[in-house]
């Protein structure tokens, strides 16, 4: 099987960048289904990522990850700091 024998342009990216197999087990474990995928993380899997990373990456490596501007990474580690340094929480 080619990529060319995938339906539609979303699996056929989805072969070439992942490869045939994953298409094809998309299609037999989704195949009928309606799936949305985000372009960014949502704010809570972003925050828990940027957590993650931090120390080990610099903000700019961390803002293109995450797909955010570095003043958003600043934000997030500062406000962080800040309520955990007065014991508020962060969830």
């Amino acid at each position: 099987m080619d990529i060319s024998d995938l339906p539609g342009d979303a699996l056929k990216l989805i072969g070439s960048e992942l490869g045939i197999e994953t298409a094809l087990d998309l299609i037999r474990v989704c195949g009928g289904m309606t799936i949305y995928i985000p372009v960014k993380l949502g704010k809570e899997a972003t925050r828990k990522r940027l957590h993650q990373i931090k120390g080990v990456k610099t903000v700019p490596q961390i803002a293109k990850e995450l797909g955010v501007s570095g003043q958003t990474v600043y934000n997030h580690l500062h406000d962080s700091s800040e309520k955990r340094d007065f014991g508020i929480r962060t969830w």
